[in-house]
């Protein structure tokens, strides 16, 4: 059974009353400030993991204040922002959180948009390792070949982190093609682009996410779930979801 992490994003319309008590929950950083990430935090308790942005963070006390807050986990990342501060890069701020007994990263099986090509993408996972990250969890990807080569070229490069695919629940393809590309997802989902209006229509009512992690499960660690805040919708699936997937 794979661990799994459901990641929600601070909205007063997120239904906490929803979400199992068993689910180990991402809070993400909204793309204007941090302070509905500790808010929520705050309200949820430290078995859940917060966001920490680097292009959020304001200065080196700041980051301080958070670590002093966020103790037990945390997941860093870049964020595709003009920097509000001294950081760029997630890496600058692992640091600041040895004391955190989990501290997971950004990994892009499909490249990112910064990275002018994947043998980089590849450096800065070494790099994040070395620095004390215990795990990384992936961008979204549809291409579970896509994510096996990727895995096995990195192993090959000495990276060592359990991976945590991410993954996106049954939902409107619209909504998921959206943030896809705005997550820089883009070869994986040409076969979305591709289909014609009947086809796109049908899949919003029969997309499921399993034969991809039934492919890549003796592959990664763990499942991310992009819920997008579907709570009734992810939870429905993960309930009809075969034992043995996942354990949540």
């Amino acid at each position: 059974m794979k661990h799994v992490t459901f990641e929600v994003f601070p909205s007063d319309k997120l239904r906490l009353d929803l979400i199992p008590e068993s689910w180990m929950l991402a809070i993400t950083c909204t793309s204007e400030e941090l302070q509905p990430t500790i808010d929520l935090y705050r309200k949820l308790g430290p078995r859940h993991t917060p966001h920490l942005s680097a292009a959020l963070s304001e200065s080196e006390d700041q980051v301080r204040e958070l670590a002093a807050i966020f103790t037990e986990k945390i997941f860093l990342i870049g964020g595709d922002l003009e920097p509000r501060g001294p950081f760029t890069r997630s890496a600058q701020l692992i640091p600041y959180f040895g004391h955190c007994r989990e501290i997971g990263v950004g990994s892009y099986p499909e490249g990112h948009p910064s990275y002018s090509h994947e043998e980089l993408g590849d450096e800065i996972l070494l790099g994040k390792q070395a620095l004390g990250a215990t795990y990384a969890a992936t961008q979204m990807c549809f291409d579970p070949d896509k994510i096996i080569r990727w895995v096995s070229r990195i192993r090959d490069k000495g990276v060592t982190l359990p991976i945590h695919c991410g993954v996106a629940p049954p939902i409107n393809p619209v909504k998921l093609t959206q943030f896809a590309l705005r997550c820089g997802v883009n070869t994986s989902l040409n076969f979305i682009k591709k289909m014609s209006v009947r086809d796109a229509a049908r899949m919003a009512t029969s997309y499921d996410p399993r034969p991809l992690m039934e492919a890549v499960g003796g592959q990664v660690d763990g499942f991310h779930i992009y819920t997008f805040n579907a709570i009734k919708t992810t939870r429905a699936w993960i309930e009809d979801m075969p034992a043995g997937i996942v354990s949540a």
